[in-house]
């Protein structure tokens, strides 16, 4: 081989020699980026398995890590915690106001607040969509073993918990600023003691859920401290929960008419729908024994669709006898965001061949306050339109706007039972009955009153002009075969009702 030769092939394998490391530098560059990758995407895991990725608290596997640690704590060395959920109150109908993103704006901000309401060594963190959780730690000294003094310290211990509770309430008072309108906020708080109310992680989180819970029925912005109480109290309502979807399948439930009477002519001109529940053992029930199960369980939907299809079904038949009424049902605030509603109600009232007017949906002015202000009157729009009359129960009680209520919508104005009992005699109940009788006047509508007992009040309602009423002076709510004996015949202290002319 020549000289020339031999160069050209070293030139050859020193290039070969060139490329060989090229490849292995580029193999280790794309090892080390799949390495920094890798690690990114731990850093990310870690991340969404500990951290709250909206508001970047702690969520709540790790709460729950922090809760069993720190109980170990508290038995080993004799201490206490307590643990707060914090529930915002309404906080959905701001979401469904303003959107999703102000509502996470909104939590983004809640989340900052709170951060103030709580010391260094407690922890904050989010328990789902409009709950927080709050962790106290250290907030007591050595624990007694004296049984008269750990009464006393279980005392301390809620009270300084309710403190925080009231802290929170502070923080989250200032208004709120989101897309350039002030949202003012309110949160409920479940509070449970460790020890006293629970010895394990598990107890302690469903104790403080059921403060909540009864802190929420009491109304907004309320704090509860769990007690043995409220568990007998909650297992009470889900026993009375099975044995309403008991009764509801054995057709236990049955309803009564309630007369209404035009005060000028003293005629039976309506009835009122009252659902009751015949249970077994028990016997008759109002719906104040158990229409606030119904309402938590959803169980007042199919419940609900029945009472209107069998009051509608019982008008009918009293019109084939006759009888010219008109009928009053119960909507509640969940019946009212049935998306179906209105068509649901023109199709009961097709089949029974009955006129929209001769249906009157009663809404508590209460129910209000608890709906979307827009989604309220867009429900009394609606059944306005389709010439369903609509009555605002328990009218004055409430703290609802007249803007809210739409009354050009509205057709009835029921007088609360608590006004109608203090006439004639209470100067404010007076008030309050003859702004009611005026206002409907004004706006062409009819006022009618609850409740009434005594002659004495039929005749000063009467005397001011109110258009109706119903009440024990009249009839108790009665079954519907004894209605037509009831118009025809009357019965004692009830000499006023007769025939409609």
């Amino acid at each position: 081989m020549s000289e020339a030769e031999r160069i050209q092939q070293l030139e050859r394998e020193l290039m070969q020699a060139l490329e060989s490391l090229q490849q292995a530098e580029r193999r280790i560059t794309q090892l080390e980026e799949r390495s920094h990758h890798a690690e990114a995407v731990d850093e990310e895991t870690h991340k969404l398995a500990f951290e709250d990725t909206l508001t970047g608290l702690p969520n709540l596997n790790i709460v729950r890590q922090f809760v069993e640690m720190n109980l170990k704590q508290v038995f080993r060395y004799h201490r206490a915690a307590a643990l707060l959920v914090v529930d915002l109150d309404r906080f959905r109908v701001i979401n469904d106001a303003l959107g999703f993103g102000a509502g996470d704006e909104l939590l983004r901000q809640v989340a900052e607040r709170l951060k103030t309401a709580i010391r260094d060594s407690d922890i904050l963190g989010r328990k789902g969509e409009d709950e927080f959780v709050i962790l106290l730690t250290q907030i007591d000294e050595e624990l007694s073993q004296e049984p008269e003094l750990k009464d006393r310290q279980r005392q301390q211990l809620g009270d300084r918990a309710r403190h925080v509770a009231e802290r929170v309430a502070e923080v989250l008072a200032p208004p709120f600023e989101l897309q350039g309108q002030k949202v003012h906020l309110f949160a409920s708080v479940g509070v449970s003691l460790c020890p006293g109310d629970a010895e394990t992680p598990v107890q302690l989180f469903e104790h403080a859920d059921v403060a909540l819970s009864y802190a929420k029925e009491q109304g907004r912005g309320r704090s509860l401290v769990f007690s043995p109480e409220l568990q007998e109290l909650r297992m009470q309502k889900l026993l009375l929960e099975n044995q309403l979807r008991l009764a509801h399948t054995e057709k236990q439930f049955v309803l009564h008419y309630q007369p209404i009477v035009e005060l000028s002519s003293r005629n039976v001109v309506g009835v009122e729908a009252l659902l009751r529940w015949q249970h077994p053992q028990i016997g008759m029930l109002g719906p104040r024994d158990f229409l606030h199960v119904l309402e938590e369980t959803g169980l007042i939907i199919p419940l609900g669709d029945w009472v209107l299809k069998e009051s509608t079904r019982q008008l009918r038949a009293w019109g084939d006898q006759g009888f010219d009424l008109f009928l009053t049902v119960n909507l509640s605030p969940r019946q009212l965001l049935q998306a179906d509603l209105i068509p649901m109600l023109l199709d009961v009232l097709g089949q029974n061949q009955i006129e929209p007017r001769h249906l009157v949906v009663e809404i508590a002015e209460s129910a209000a306050t608890t709906m979307d202000p827009e989604r309220m009157s867009q429900v009394l729009t609606d059944l306005g339109e389709a010439g369903v009359r609509v009555a605002i129960d328990d009218f004055g009680t409430g703290l609802t706007s007249m803007k809210t209520l739409r009354l050009e919508h509205t057709r009835l104005l029921k007088l609360d039972r608590t006004f109608v009992a203090g006439i004639p005699g209470e100067r404010a109940s007076m008030s309050v009955c003859m702004a009611t009788i005026r206002l409907a006047t004004s706006l062409n509508m009819k006022s009618l009153a609850e409740g009434v007992e005594t002659e004495r009040q039929c005749n000063y309602l009467t005397k001011n002009e109110c258009d109706l009423g119903q009440g024990f002076f009249f009839s108790p709510p009665i079954a519907a075969e004894e209605i037509p004996d009831l118009i025809c015949q009357g019965r004692p202290g009830a000499e006023i009702i007769g025939i409609r002319g």
